[in-house]
């Protein structure tokens, strides 16, 4: 399976760090089963940018998490943000909609980057992506050998 890409720079500030990181946005369509199949099985060929720009959205997710119930004691709020080095502005600009968008494009770059590596196991018998590269077993019942 083939996709066409067209590339993009953006820029993605993080606190006191800015990163140029490279954006495919597709322009044929990528399913999330396949989105989902590149990141957790190719996870490691996943660029430096994007790593650190992961890593942000980890930390404002737990910062949420941990703030629930407390958003009017601005006390707790800066002691959290100052732990995962993280500004008011980053809970407003690292949002759930945006997270969506990151690993859309994210798993496009892996998937555009290393064409040649990437094996998306079909099932033989119904064509429904396996689990796993490695996979014999897909998880619509079918095993191959």
């Amino acid at each position: 399976m083939s996709f066409s890409y067209t590339f993009y720079a953006v820029s993605v500030l993080i606190p006191a760090v800015p990163i140029t990181t490279p954006i495919f946005v597709k322009t044929k369509f990528m399913t999330p089963a396949e989105s989902d199949y590149v990141l957790k099985n190719y996870f490691p060929l996943m660029s430096k940018e994007a790593s650190a720009v992961l890593k942000k959205y980890m930390d404002v997710f737990n910062v949420r998490v941990v703030m629930k119930g407390s958003e009017e004691n601005q006390e707790v709020v800066n002691k959290l943000l100052a732990v995962h080095d993280l500004h008011a502005e980053d809970l407003k600009k690292y949002t759930e909609q945006n997270y969506q968008l990151f690993l859309e494009t994210t798993a496009a770059q892996i998937a555009e980057t290393h064409k040649d590596t990437i094996y998306y196991n079909h099932c033989p018998v119904c064509g429904q992506l396996a689990p796993a590269p490695d996979s014999k077993q897909g998880t619509c019942g079918h095993t191959w050998a």
